[in-house]
């Protein structure tokens, strides 16, 4: 992105952050329902459906049956709307 802060506004400034922040979250100790919903919020702020593969890896990784369902099910339903 590389423009000065001044020159961006404020929804320009939170989808860089959100761009720069997808990569990172892998680095973060969180557990994956945490990172999951993350990811959805991300998707939902940035409408980019290449998010949804990295908040299904981290669906598949949910050890609750119907914490990893629900997330599974809301993939499905993001797909869909495609």
């Amino acid at each position: 992105f590389n423009m000065p802060a001044n020159n961006l506004n404020m929804h320009q400034v939170k989808e860089a952050a959100l761009r720069d922040l997808v990569p990172l979250l892998d680095h973060l100790n969180m557990n994956p329902s945490q990172k999951f919903n993350i990811y959805r919020n991300i998707f939902e702020d940035l409408k980019d459906y290449t998010i949804l593969e990295r908040a299904y890896r981290a669906a598949a990784e949910i050890s609750n049956d119907t914490e990893r369902a629900e997330a599974l099910l809301y993939l499905v339903e993001s797909i869909d709307k495609m």
